[in-house]
C-alpha cells in the first residue's frame, strides 16, 4: 500500500512537471507572437471602439483591440493582429468604421498613400460626426451666398454699361469666330485630300 501511494505521488509531480513545461512554453510562445504583432496608434476621438474591437484591413478581419487608455486629450489603443502570415506595409492610415446594424464599430486599417510625408508608422485619420457635417454644409452655404452676392453686383448699373458697349463692339467675338472657321475649313480641306 505504501508502495502504491509512492507511486501515485511520483506519477502526480511528473503529471505536475509536464504540465508546468507545457503551460511555460506555451504562455512564451504566446507572448512572443503577442509582442511581435502588437501595434499602437494614437486616436483624438475613438468613437465607439471597446476592447476587443475587429481590426479590419480591406473588410478582412486581421486582429482585435486588446487595450484603449486615455492620454491627457486623446486615446491611446493597442491592437494585436492575430494573423500569422499577414505583413503589414511600412506605413498605414487607421480609422474608426461603422461595422454592423447594431452600432458596432471596428479599427479599419488602409495602406497609406504613396506620397504621404507622415513619419509615424501608423498614423489616424480621425473619425467624422454628423456635426462635422454641419459645420461643412454652413461653410458651403456661406460661399455660395457671397458667391450670389458677387453675382449680383456683376450686374449693377455701372457693369451694364460696359458689357453693352462691349457688346455693341465685339472685337475680341469676332476675331475668335474668324479663327475658328479658318480651323474648321483647313479641318474640312485635310480630311478632302486624305479620302483622295
Amino acid at each position: 500500500m505504501k508502495r502504491q501511494m509512492m507511486w501515485i505521488a511520483e506519477l502526480f509531480v511528473w503529471g505536475l512537471i509536464l504540465f508546468s513545461i507545457i503551460f511555460t512554453c506555451g504562455y512564451i510562445q504566446q507572448k512572443k507572437i503577442k509582442d511581435n504583432s502588437t501595434y499602437y496608434v494614437l486616436f483624438n476621438d475613438v468613437d465607439g471602439l471597446i476592447k476587443g474591437s475587429p481590426v479590419k484591413i480591406q473588410g478582412y478581419q486581421v486582429g482585435y483591440i486588446s487595450d484603449i487608455q486615455l492620454m491627457e486629450e486623446n486615446a491611446f489603443i493597442t491592437f494585436v493582429i492575430t494573423e500569422n502570415e499577414l505583413t503589414l506595409p511600412d506605413k498605414l492610415t487607421a480609422s474608426v468604421a461603422f461595422t454592423g446594424m447594431g452600432g458596432s464599430k471596428s479599427l479599419e486599417l488602409f495602406v497609406a498613400p504613396a506620397d504621404s510625408k507622415e513619419k509615424n508608422y501608423i498614423t489616424s485619420k480621425e473619425p467624422r460626426r454628423i456635426n462635422d457635417f454641419y459645420l461643412y454644409q454652413n461653410q458651403i452655404a456661406k460661399l455660395l451666398v457671397s458667391m450670389t452676392g458677387d453675382f449680383m453686383e456683376m450686374f449693377s448699373d455701372k457693369n451694364i454699361s460696359l458689357m453693352k458697349k462691349f457688346i455693341k463692339k465685339p472685337v475680341a467675338i469676332d476675331k475668335t469666330d474668324n479663327i475658328l472657321d479658318n480651323i474648321q475649313t483647313a479641318e474640312d480641306n485635310f480630311i478632302k485630300k486624305l479620302e483622295k
